[in-house]
């Protein structure tokens, strides 16, 4: 199993008996990631927010579709 981005493999979730803590921090060793080692948090305040009039869908179809045209074999 992998996730890919328009054909190109950019995870690869391996399956191991370690924590999730202990997989960021091997992530942050290899290079992978930057994590600051804070706990993550769900407030509403530390959420990203979109700014302007479109939607994070609007817009994520919009590229999609930009990307279509400049890729017609896609």
């Amino acid at each position: 199993m992998s996730t890919t981005d328009r054909g190109k493999q950019v995870i690869r979730p391996i399956l191991n008996g370690s924590s999730l803590e202990e997989r960021i921090h091997q992530a942050a060793e290899a290079g992978l990631v930057h994590w600051n080692g804070k706990r993550f948090s769900l407030s509403t305040d530390s959420r990203p927010r979109v700014r302007g009039k479109k939607s994070v869908a609007e817009m994520l179809i919009e590229d999609r579709e930009s990307s279509r045209s400049s890729h017609p074999n896609r």
